[in-house]
């Protein structure tokens, strides 16, 4: 494993939902997670998070209208997006790691740092997965240094693209390359897995790092 898990949180996942554009490899993507705390309450966290990525796919058919996102256009050359409201079927499972100082997460826990891989495919509709690593020290995200193997990460991102069984492993490896340091400050992680809609037609993988509030 990747990264240490001290159990599995007794923070149940409700739903989420996802909105992310790309173009070339930049990628951005906001959402939000509903979750109940231990006590069964309702609880909603909001992120956003720039990244980076890879995607294997073709263009979208000329005569398909597309949105317009400033001066990017989704559906041409190296322009996509995607979307997972919470009307879509997804689960997810929270664990605690290390770096929570109690035995069972807090909502000050999940908020802040968060760092996360996500692996998606399918024509128009499809699905996607993805590791979120939550509560992250800033300052270890400060200094560390990331990975200079960037051929194996490329290499990497387009099995994932292109293989969804090999998905999350590839994924919690490619993290674990890239932010070892940051991983001994997280305090939680979060597995999610469901349906996805896409403006293109093929699949990708990105890395994210961002802020969940």
């Amino acid at each position: 494993m990747f990264v240490a898990i001290k159990k599995a949180s007794a923070w149940t996942f409700d739903t989420s939902e996802a909105y992310g554009i790309g173009a070339g490899i930049a990628m951005a993507e906001r959402g939000a997670i509903y979750l109940k705390d231990p006590s069964g309450k309702p609880a909603t966290f909001y992120y956003g998070a720039p990244g980076v990525g890879f995607s294997d796919g073709v263009k979208m058919p000329k005569s398909l209208i597309l949105p317009k996102f400033g001066k990017l256009n989704v559906g041409s050359d190296g322009v996509g997006a995607s979307f997972a409201p919470t009307a879509f079927p997804n689960k997810g499972q929270m664990y605690v790691l290390p770096g929570t100082t109690g035995n069972e997460l807090t909502a000050a826990d999940i908020r802040g740092m968060c760092i996360f891989c996500e692996v998606s495919g399918g024509v128009i509709a499809g699905a996607s997965a993805t590791a979120m690593i939550l509560g992250i020290d800033p300052i270890s995200v400060y200094t560390m240094g990331l990975n200079p193997d960037i051929f194996k990460q490329t290499i990497m991102l387009y099995r994932a693209a292109v293989d969804p069984l090999a998905a999350l492993p590839i994924a919690a490896e490619l993290t674990e390359m890239n932010f070892k340091a940051a991983l001994h400050t997280a305090k939680g992680l979060l597995v999610m897995a469901g349906a996805s809609g896409s403006l293109s037609v093929g699949a990708g993988a990105g890395a994210y790092l961002g802020l969940m509030f």
